[in-house]
Order: C-alpha cells, then structure tokens, then sequence
C-alpha cells in the first residue's frame, strides 16, 4: 500500500494506528499481528474499500504466477 499517497506521513505500523485511532501494543509479535490485520481491514477513505484490497490487487500484478498458484491450491 503506498501510505503517504493516502495522506499518512510514513508506512510505519505505530504511526498507521495512530492516525487510524487503531490501539496498539507495540513491538509484541501477536500485538503486532493484531494490529496489522485491523490496518488492513479498515477502510480507505479515499476508496471506501479495505487496504487488504490494494495490497492483493498489488500483489497479484507484482508476482502473478506465484499468487495464481497459491489460490488454486
């Protein structure tokens, strides 16, 4: 996800929270983890669809045999 395009000032997990008023642990793996995936759940104000979307259409272009093998397992 390209985060300063959506107006955040970095891509760092702490402050990606922060300006998404996502609580946050920070620096525990499983915190970590939780944080990241309601990140990606939340919804881009620009688009109105979640980050988890931008990052698999990303994704997908990037590497498109590896992700078109992993989705017919």
């Amino acid at each position: 996800v390209d985060w300063k395009a959506k107006g955040f000032r970095n891509g760092k997990l702490t402050d990606l929270c922060k300006a998404l008023g996502i609580g946050y642990g920070a620096h525990r793996a499983m915190g970590d983890v939780q944080a990241m995936l309601k990140l990606l759940g939340s919804e881009d104000a620009l688009t109105g669809r979640p980050y988890l979307a931008e990052l698999l259409t990303r994704a997908s272009r990037a590497h498109p045999k590896v992700f078109q093998d992993r989705l017919s397992c």
